[in-house]
């Protein structure tokens, strides 16, 4: 077979090369069943040729229903084989979205893991046009055909159905690699499209930068309905490494699982650590098997940061950022083992330098740049940024902009506050809508946190306001994890926060909470907070 080099311009080139060079090593684990690449090719490629027999050349996107089991895997490699895209669904999402998120993805054909069937029902109760299901594991499908006759359920019996063989695609770099929703301030999920070119440019600069072997071990742990996972997946099968995957990510099997299974390159949102660490599971010399510790997705506190590098302490701990549209990450930032010579920002490792092939600047409120060490928002562009959203958004126009002196550049305005110094190291300072205005005085809601973390000695802490009807803040609520045997009362973070805080900053109650609410992402859920939570007094 002939060998293709590293650089890819497709996404399913990340697999192919390794395929090609590396056909017998173990490419998967999963249910501790091992899969070479040359099993998965064999196995993707029966999905790849059904997929192009069922559905027509117009059908730009497959949907694919499947958690943590080989057709969650070979089903992805399987779409971006036919040379189309793939848009994940999440049994763990209400129908409803789900529902949404199938039809503004206008998919037609939808491939269904076994372990999904029972969610499959449920949505087809309500799924509004016909579609064609595949199942690859599913064995007898006559009960769904008869009590769902519109549809179509296809069953795929053999790896590759007649021995056929495998076409590679022929797209191209502006095809759409994969199709994620991101929650919309309307109630609408927001659909970014992530085309073949921006994932190739972020999965060839992250293999440049770092580096990755056939040795590896990546422990895949994020849903494939958050972006995090194309990293675990793609940067994995580029390097003709194993991803390994655990159907249970609670916290104490999430450790044990890292032991055993000799993982080498980590990746998860830092409230995965955090949870780590509350569990006293971060103890030293704990992973020293870990050759790369990955965060991205929230604040990465700078106490977490000095325990995991305690705790894996030969590995090169990255913190990572990057919004959905700016695939997967776009800054990066190494963390010094000497931690004094980090420069932290209110307890808040930095989101470091932004990709060597891509742009930043940071805009004011009348979108003209900061002068360096000033306050804005974060906006940026490249190879890796998307121009528009897939599905109409309101004021789409208001987020992707034209810089005044930047020629006809889009640029994608983040949201996030951010400062950046004279070695142009980016400090996350909080969302945009995170500032609020509460008696008239405009408050970082984050500044709140950090103060709160300081006094609690825990990064398991969320504040969000309680507004009027009229929708002016009214009320700062404060929820905090406690430590264990940690006895810190709510007076005693009040008064630290009278001490450090001006009177209108000062939360007007404290909630203790078990664990903190998180949504299918792994990060802090503040509207279930908003939600569940109302203070009277």
């Amino acid at each position: 077979m002939p060998i293709i080099n590293k650089t890819i311009k497709l996404l399913i080139d990340a697999f192919i090369h390794s395929w090609n060079n590396f056909s017998d090593r173990t490419a998967l684990d999963v249910k501790n069943v091992s899969y070479t690449y040359n099993d998965l090719y064999k196995i993707a490629g029966g999905i790849s040729n059904c997929i192009k027999k069922r559905s027509s050349s117009e059908d730009k996107l497959i949907g694919i229903l499947a958690d943590r089991s080989i057709t969650a895997y070979s089903g992805i490699l399987g779409i971006l084989l036919s040379g189309k895209g793939y848009v994940p669904f999440n049994k763990n999402f209400p129908v409803l979205r789900t529902l949404s998120m199938i039809e503004l993805s206008q998919v037609k054909t939808i491939i269904v893991g076994e372990e999904c069937i029972e969610y499959l029902e449920e949505c087809l109760k309500t799924i509004s046009s016909d579609k064609c299901f595949l199942m690859p594991d599913k064995h007898n499908s006559a009960p769904l055909k008869k009590k769902y006759p519109r549809h179509q359920f296809i069953m795929l019996t053999s790896p590759v159905p007649g021995n056929e063989p495998i076409e590679l695609p022929s797209v191209d770099g502006d095809s759409i690699a994969y199709l994620l929703f991101t929650s919309g301030s309307t109630g609408v999920p927001k659909g970014v499209a992530i085309t073949n070119k921006n994932v190739s440019s972020f999965l060839n600069y992250l293999s440049t930068k770092y580096h990755f072997d056939k040795t590896d071990r990546f422990f895949q742990i994020s849903e494939l309905t958050f972006d995090l996972s194309v990293q675990d997946l793609f940067l994995c099968w580029m390097s003709g490494a194993c991803l390994c995957v655990s159907n249970d990510t609670s916290t104490v099997t999430i450790a044990k699982f890292i032991k055993e299974k000799k993982i080498t390159s980590w990746f998860s949102v830092p409230s995965v650590a955090v949870l780590l660490s509350k569990m006293r599971l971060l103890k030293s010399n704990t992973f020293p098997l870990l050759k790369y510790s990955m965060f991205c997705g929230e604040v990465l506190p700078e106490r977490i940061a000095q325990e995991w590098q305690s705790a894996a302490p030969n590995s090169t701990l990255i913190n990572f950022y990057g919004p959905t549209e700016g695939t997967i990450s776009i800054t990066h930032y190494e963390w010094k083992k000497d931690s004094e010579t980090n420069h932290c920002l209110n307890g808040i490792v930095p989101i470091g330098t932004i990709f060597e092939t891509q742009e930043f600047c940071i805009l004011d409120e009348l979108n003209k740049p900061v002068a360096t060490g000033e306050k804005g928002e974060l906006c940026i562009r490249g190879t890796q940024v998307i121009s528009k959203y897939f599905s109409s958004v309101p004021n789409q126009n208001d987020i992707f902009i034209k810089i005044q002196g930047q020629g006809e550049n889009t640029w994608y305005k983040t949201g996030d506050l951010v400062t950046s110094n004279q070695n142009n190291i980016i400090y996350y300072l909080g969302r945009k809508d995170s500032q609020v205005k509460i008696k008239g005085y405009r408050v970082e809601l984050g500044e709140i946190d950090y103060v709160i973390r300081i006094a609690a000695t825990t990064d398991m802490i969320a504040t969000i306001t309680q507004n009027n009807p009229d929708g002016t803040a009214d009320k700062i609520l404060s929820f905090v994890v406690r430590q264990k045997d940690s006895t810190i009362s709510e007076a005693d973070i009040i008064k630290e926060c009278m001490i450090k805080l001006p009177k209108y900053m000062i939360p007007d109650k404290i909630f203790f909470l078990d664990g903190m609410p998180l949504n299918s992402n792994g990060k802090i859920d503040r509207q279930r907070l908003t939600n569940e939570f109302k203070y009277e007094g």
